[in-house]
């Protein structure tokens, strides 16, 4: 990934740091999305930046970790999670967020950092 992540970023120096972020994130979405149970469950949103599947806190939930921008160059790293549907239920529970963590940087690389951090940790890695 860093030498992705070096390439974009050379590619959009001149870019807004939002700009930068948003670019990164979308790749490796693209990258990512092949290998995920749930791609057709991701959170999205305008300020949603990258949306990747952890596994839940309990057997009974689905989990998602979000890199979100708050406001400009200002990032949070979203805990969000949903039971499972019960076999009886047709309905599918909506998704919670849960846990909030700020991000206390806004260099790009380091932004994507504390996400693949954090990420690994909730991946149990």
């Amino acid at each position: 990934m860093g030498e992705l992540l070096n390439e974009i970023l050379l590619e959009l120096k001149d870019s807004e740091i939002d700009e930068q972020v948003k670019a990164i994130c979308d790749k490796v979405t693209k990258e990512e999305l092949e290998s995920m149970e749930r791609k057709d469950e991701i959170i999205i949103g305008p300020n949603i930046f990258l949306c990747l599947e952890i596994p839940g806190r309990t057997k009974n939930e689905v989990g998602f970790l979000t890199l979100e921008r708050e406001s400009v160059e200002t990032y949070i790293i979203g805990h969000w999670v949903r039971y499972k549907p019960k076999k009886d239920k047709a309905e599918t529970p909506p998704y919670k967020r849960v846990e909030v963590f700020p991000v206390k940087d806004d260099r790009p690389a380091k932004v994507l950092k504390i996400f693949a951090e954090k990420l690994k940790y909730m991946r149990g890695d």
